[in-house]
């Protein structure tokens, strides 16, 4: 599909909500899921089939960029890439203010959203240069502090060692101590089911599993 990336983070929280409403629903009713790929993967074209609906014209190619909110994207900075969001004008004008863009806050060019949008092209490549003076750490504190929504691009590495991946359990240990992924979808008022078992080795259960199907002899060999 001709489309440039999605924010993949508020689909899966989306996701992860509808299954669980339909677990829900499932357990009350006695009802079915029907879900395929190919459906969940066109459910996630998002805000880009609605462009096409509203224009009719193919979404562009814009890496991390947003197509309809400028600027809306990953900047390369010293050390690595952040990813910052301008989604009012307000915010536009505390963004220039906290990093010295003070021509760009003038300039009409750039002064309303819609704006921005055409000359994206004008303006991203003066904030790429900005960018690229400073560590994302340094620009991260200065645009939280101008609140102004901003995030820098983790490795796996500052994943797994993140305290609040781990105060949410989404790394666990099972018997062996091996590290594997937590589930998503916590409740309020029910513990989550523990599975300590590490992955089964080949044919680890294959006795058991036949003579479950009652083919007792072929599990005797």
């Amino acid at each position: 599909m001709n489309t440039n990336r999605l924010c993949l983070t508020e689909c899966v929280v989306n996701s992860d909500e509808y299954l669980d409403g339909l677990e829900k629903i499932s357990d009350r009713e006695r009802d079915y899921s029907n879900i395929s790929l190919h459906d969940s993967i066109v459910s996630w074209l998002t805000y880009q089939a609605s462009y096409y609906f509203s224009t009719g014209k193919e979404p562009g190619r814009l890496g991390s960029a947003h197509p309809n909110i400028v600027p809306y994207e990953a900047f390369r900075c010293k050390d690595r890439d952040l990813v910052f969001a301008i989604g009012n004008d307000h915010q536009w004008t505390n963004f220039c203010s906290a990093t010295g863009q003070e021509r760009s806050l003038a300039d009409r060019r750039f002064s309303t959203n819609p704006s921005r949008v055409k000359n994206r092209r004008l303006l991203i490549p003066v904030l790429q240069r900005m960018f690229r003076r400073k560590q994302a750490k340094e620009w991260h504190r200065i645009l939280v502090l101008a609140k102004v929504p901003a995030v820098s691009v983790s490795s796996i590495r500052d994943i797994v060692r993140d305290p609040q991946v781990h105060n949410r359990r989404m790394i666990i240990r099972s018997d062996g101590d091996v590290r594997r992924l937590g589930s998503p979808m916590k409740f309020y008022h029910t513990e989550p089911k523990r599975t300590t078992s590490a992955a089964p080795q080949l044919g680890q259960h294959t006795s058991e599993i036949l003579a479950w199907l009652g083919n007792s002899h072929a599990a005797d060999r």
